[in-house]
């Protein structure tokens, strides 16, 4: 929360990290002493403690009538000059105080690929993926189609030589154990 009076040059803030909106507090910060530095206005520090919750975030305020509340009131009884702090333009505020122009607008947004799923560009969904991913599902798919193949014609071979293999150790074991006793 950043203020600025023009005939004393005082400024109203309260410590940018404790605020609600700190990267557009900080930005508005930087802009509005750039613009009080290139006219030569000096700028004081002013305390702030009637207007922030028990949270420590100052408190913006509301219009209700001729009645301003919070940090709207510093600037409509002229206690500051301007506020530099992210603040909707409203008619009624409007009413009572100047806003500037957007001084640029911040949206979060995350971004993923568009997939255009119409009918002449459906292969479109496949391209997402890049050849390392293909060459390693191919050998992925590879794999399984072997062991489906073993598995399919070799099962019951295979299950033969184990059961073979298994009987030839429990009749060596047999031998064995009695030719100790």
């Amino acid at each position: 929360m950043v203020a600025l009076r023009n005939v004393k040059g005082q400024l109203l803030r309260q410590d940018l990290l404790q605020t609600g909106a700190n990267a557009l507090s900080e930005s508005l910060l930087k802009i509005l002493i750039a613009i009080a530095d290139s006219i030569n206005v000096p700028i004081e520090e002013v305390l702030v403690e009637d207007d922030v919750n028990q949270d420590g975030n100052l408190v913006l305020g509301t219009v209700d009538g001729n009645n301003v509340s919070g940090l709207l009131r510093y600037v409509h009884e002229g206690i500051v000059d301007t506020i530099a702090y992210p603040i909707q333009k409203t008619i009624v505020r409007s009413q009572y105080m100047d806003f500037s122009e957007a001084l640029y607008q911040s949206e979060l947004n995350i971004l993923r690929r568009r997939v255009d799923i119409s009918e002449e560009s459906l292969w479109s969904f496949f391209t997402i993926y890049d050849k390392p991913s293909y060459v390693v599902m191919a050998v992925i798919l590879s794999l399984q189609a072997l062991f489906y193949l073993i598995n399919e014609f070799c099962a019951e071979e295979l299950q033969r030589i184990g059961f073979r293999h298994i009987r030839a150790m429990r009749r060596h074991s047999e031998v064995c154990g009695e030719g100790k006793k």
